[in-house]
């Protein structure tokens, strides 16, 4: 249903009494609000209708998006009983969706294991892991091994807290070894994080420039690629999964893959070129020899400020940090592209990232070969 001024009232905030109301906030030039409508429609098609769907175009009626205060689209909110309980802004895929949903329409009585589902939920695993652990410590606060748990949860993480729980272990023989190979790894990751240790990386990033904002006139691709391939090592090894080492050949097989995205404005695994259909064409063409090949695709729109007069718009960036973390995460949330992700068979990667101004979005490419 699309919203106008004349049916606002009787159509969203009488139906929210009812049934709650999910309303996208769009305008016609938002090319991130034409991505997420048919997700938003196919996600209420699947949900056996608990909730109405509704969509305002705040260009054509601007009292909508002053009366919800709309400073970003596509900004999606969750209307019941008359008043806004929830809200998200830009594209989501329909996985973050549902568990948006299911987070805010579920009304279960709180236990202490509540936190926990909820991380599950957003496929928090170390969070959880660290949650069950608290709820193990209070329910048996004299167990050694338990303390010994706590410190290796805080190792690396927070080192401070890590020894803090080691001096609470009681000690023995066979304690004072584990206790010792514990602060052992903690001088190891101390090291390593230590600014005048010298390191071997081939691309070392300035940490004031990882965490700033994206300028988009200056968009330094190579930086985000670094950090999202950084970042999917880090999973991979918390998996147990060998990390993934650059490939020149696949590199080139996903920059190729992600400027025919852009340059379509699609996610899409296929080519219309014939030489290029599939991935393993497309590694093959650039002279891989790999005996297994898989691909991830990625798009992720950033929020646009509009202001009244439709005329000016902003584009609101995060931080290089932020963007490869929201790229990972997406990854992650996505079974078939976890499962590419952790695959202990693929030992090289190529990873391109690139910016598409017609949708004020980024496109990210990874194939991975074995």
């Amino acid at each position: 249903m699309e919203i106008t001024a004349n049916n606002l009232h009787q159509a969203l905030i009488q139906k929210s009494y009812q049934t709650p109301v999910v309303v996208q906030f769009h305008a016609p030039w938002c090319g991130p609000c034409r991505m997420l409508k048919p997700v938003l429609e196919k996600v209420y098609q699947q949900s056996k209708l608990k909730w109405n769907l509704a969509f305002a175009d705040v260009k054509a009626h601007p009292l909508l998006g002053k009366k919800f205060n709309i400073f970003t689209i596509p900004e999606v909110k969750l209307i019941e009983n008359g008043k806004v309980i929830a809200s998200f802004a830009g594209f989501k895929s329909d996985y973050i969706i549902n568990n948006w949903l299911d987070n805010h329409l579920k009304k279960t009585k709180d236990t202490p294991l509540s936190p926990v589902i909820n991380q599950l939920k957003n496929n928090e695993i170390e969070a959880a892991k660290a949650s069950i652990l608290e709820l193990a410590m209070q329910e048996n606060p004299s167990s050694n091994y338990l303390k010994l748990l706590m410190a290796l949860q805080n190792l690396e993480s927070n080192n401070a807290n890590a020894m803090q729980w080691l001096q609470k272990v009681g000690r023995n023989g066979d304690i004072d070894g584990l206790v010792k190979s514990i602060r052992d790894l903690i001088d190891i990751d101390q090291e390593d994080k230590n600014p005048t240790t010298p390191t071997s990386s081939p691309y070392t990033i300035a940490p004031e420039k990882a965490t700033a904002k994206i300028n988009i006139a200056t968009f330094d691709v190579a930086l985000l690629s670094h950090l999202v391939h950084g970042g999917i090592n880090e999973i991979r090894r918390r998996k147990g999964a060998a990390a993934l080492t650059t490939d020149s050949i696949l590199t080139q097989a996903a920059l190729d893959q992600n400027n025919y995205q852009i340059r379509t404005d699609q996610l899409s695994h296929y080519q219309d070129n014939p030489l290029k259909k599939t991935v393993r064409e497309r590694v093959d063409s650039f002279g891989g020899q790999f005996r297994m090949v898989g691909e991830n695709v990625q798009f992720k729109g950033f929020p646009v400020r509009t202001w009244s007069t439709g005329n000016e718009r902003e584009i609101i960036t995060p931080t290089y940090v932020d963007a490869a973390a929201d790229l990972i995460k997406n990854w992650v949330n996505s079974p078939g592209h976890y499962k590419n992700l952790i695959n202990a068979n693929y030992r090289f990667v190529g990873t391109a990232v690139g910016w598409n101004p017609e949708n004020s979005a980024v496109f990210a490419t990874q194939v991975f070969g074995a």
